[in-house]
């Protein structure tokens, strides 16, 4: 049994046999099932598939235009014999100008105005890309890999260099800390159309992603890192896909703490958590397959990056890093599961590690954590702290390894506090008085941040359940129209008047338009023309202005933007800077010029024992992976 692309005529060539339809494949009608016959002996069946797809942009799954080509497993444009992997070789034929890129190790030869291209891979694979069109291809090659890059203009060598030094650079570090990167390339593929996917051996951007300055150090290396989670040891799915979280704590992640950041970006992915997760759309790691919203994408990634920052945690960097490159080294090319994961991790550590990946893997929800009753008493050796450390959560206690600093005055000491309770009692003994007591500093637990801990910020407004929106009650009706479609774009169903909105307590609201009366709640006061962040001015004739804040009983909003261009903009970039309080685009160059965040004030998780000037904090001096090669 095979399938194929409907718009493709089939036949078999064969000494004998027959070759029947048996109807579509189910949730894909573009897809049609055939059967294959063979009577007697048959050694060998060729598949012969003809015909043209169509050329409107992803019709059926395809997309074979003058603009490129895109077709991969679900498009039908092979037999597909239902095999979970195959090795292949390709050979097509194309216009001289034109290149298209598949896994594997590729030759190119010109003869006229033709240009055949043979891509092989040997390594079994789970899909069969062709990508690619009128192209400019650039290379560099290091050792036993190339990267490459394949541009749409021909003017682009600086751009082209930057990509092809960074794949130098990642990949360099990457087989150092991981093991040898699994293909003959790596190439960046220039798309016609936005997207950003990840295949074996290349990547496929659009030209906007490609040309943002920040992605060669951000989005790049995610993909090159896939190479080695997702399309070098391939994703069991059917248990929880771990590849995404693992992929995004070795890249995203790990450049951050390769910076001193690390504590940062764990502390933003805990607040996508709490921003975007209710325990209404919540759901355990076992069940995430593929992102498709910023709920799913802060379970399957953020929840799955702490699972292995906490396991890296709990034995230690040396066993950690050894764990993953016998994970690489022993399941190359084959499929991984969350339980081979765990069997990999316990053959290095020697410890059972199936609680651990049991609690954080099935069950639903986070601990919620609190700091009670702490006091300071002197006792004729010294001192002795107590504080009890809360589980506020509403479901059962977590079993969880929770760090704890201490400042000496002199020094930080720092231990690790096993909680299994609802309600632990903690008692120290100390020489001096302690300065400052902090607990999970450096956010190293999976948990629901307390809000305290973080300020307010778009995110929490995306994320609420069921937000409404005020429009301002003196504008006038093309104005009232913007901002019901910019409502709309964003996910707002109800609109409200100005005078109901102290009926709206337990919703999350926005505010819209600069003369909104309602703009006094707000932390920062919105003036008739402009409003004033981080000491500049910012006025409502050249720029797009929105806030959050935490005034409001649940979480509080505000747009400012007098353009349909602008508003536009608003809706479609919007919800990509989740985590920040404020926000500002030019209105005439639709970019962002601002944005940041309000300070978070004192958290609930720190306490201090002297008044006046606070003491530094102990967010410095962790070593990253990156220092703990082999």
């Amino acid at each position: 049994m095979f399938t194929a692309n409907r718009e493709l005529t089939v036949s078999v060539q064969s000494p004998s046999g027959s070759l029947q339809y048996s109807g579509t494949v189910p949730g894909f009608n573009h897809l049609r099932r055939y059967t294959f016959q063979a009577e007697g002996p048959v050694h060998t069946v060729s598949i012969l598939l003809q015909g043209a797809f169509p050329s409107d942009i992803r019709q059926h799954f395809a997309v074979v235009s003058p603009k490129g080509v895109y077709l991969d497993r679900y498009s039908g444009w092979f037999a597909d014999t239902g095999s979970p992997t195959h090795r292949f070789e390709l050979e097509v034929s194309l216009p001289r100008g034109w290149y298209l890129v598949s896994q594997g190790e590729g030759t190119f030869k010109d003869t006229g105005a033709k240009r055949k291209v043979v891509w092989r891979e040997s390594h079994p694979q789970q899909d069969l890309y062709l990508t690619g069109g009128p192209l400019h291809r650039y290379t560099r090659t290091d050792g036993d890999v190339t990267a490459e890059v394949y541009l749409r203009t021909s003017d682009a060598e600086a751009l082209a260099k930057r990509y092809l030094d960074a794949t130098a650079e990642y990949l360099q570090l990457y087989e150092t800390l991981l093991g040898d990167y699994p293909y003959a390339k790596f190439a960046l593929v220039e798309n016609f159309w936005e997207s950003g996917y990840g295949m074996p051996s290349f990547t496929l951007l659009g030209s906007r992603v490609i040309r943002l300055p920040f992605i060669v150090h951000t989005s790049y290396p995610h993909e090159i890192v896939h190479n080695w989670w997702g399309n070098g040891v391939y994703v069991d799915a059917s248990s929880g896909n771990w590849g995404e979280g693992l992929t995004a704590y070795l890249s995203d992640h790990l450049l951050k703490e390769r910076a001193g950041a690390g504590h940062l970006y764990r502390r933003d992915s805990l607040q996508k958590y709490r921003s975007y997760v209710t325990e209404a759309v919540d759901f355990p790691l076992v069940e995430f397959r593929s992102k498709h919203g910023s709920a799913s994408e802060a379970v399957g990634y953020n929840k799955s990056l702490m699972l292995f920052h906490m396991l890296r945690r709990k034995i230690g960097d040396e066993k950690f890093l050894a764990g993953l490159r016998a994970l690489y080294a022993e399941h190359r090319h084959t499929f991984a599961s969350f339980g081979t994961v765990r069997q990999v991790f316990e053959s290095i550590s020697g410890d059972s590690l199936e609680p651990f990946f049991e609690q954080w893997i099935r069950r639903v929800g986070a601990p919620e954590l609190d700091l009670e009753a702490i006091d300071l008493r002197a006792t004729d050796s010294g001192w002795l702290l107590v504080f009890d450390v809360i589980q506020r959560q509403s479901q059962a206690s977590y079993l969880v390894d929770v760090p704890v600093v201490i400042d000496t005055g002199t020094g930080f000491e720092e231990f690790t506090l096993l909680l299994a309770q609802r309600r632990q009692h903690v008692e120290i003994k100390l020489n001096e008085p302690p300065v400052a007591l902090y607990v999970d500093p450096w956010f190293d637990v999976f948990r629901r941040l307390h809000q305290s801990e973080i300020p307010a910020s778009l995110g929490d407004l995306f994320g609420a359940d069921a937000p409404v929106a005020v429009l301002p009650a003196n504008a006038d009706s093309a104005v009232r129209q913007r901002y019901r479609n910019l409502a709309a774009a964003l996910g707002i169903e109800q609109l409200i008047d100005e005078a109901d909105i102290d009926s709206y307590a337990n919703r999350a609201v926005w505010l819209l338009g600069w003369g909104n009366g309602l703009t006094d709640r707000l932390p920062v006061q919105p003036e008739a023309d402009d409003v004033v962040l981080e000491d500049s001015v910012w006025s409502r004739d050249e720029h797009c202005v929105v806030l959050a804040a935490a005034s409001w009983p649940q979480s509080l909003g505000w747009v400012g933007c007098d353009s349909d261009a602008g508003a536009a903009v608003l809706a479609r970039k919007l919800p990509h800077y989740g985590k920040y309080s404020y926000v500002a685009f030019e209105t005439e160059a639709e970019r962002n010029v601002l944005k940041g965040r309000w300070s978070s004030g004192a958290s609930a998780m720190t306490h201090y024992f002297t008044s006046g000037e606070r003491p530094p904090s102990p967010l410095s001096g962790r070593p990253s992976l990156f220092e703990q090669r082999p």
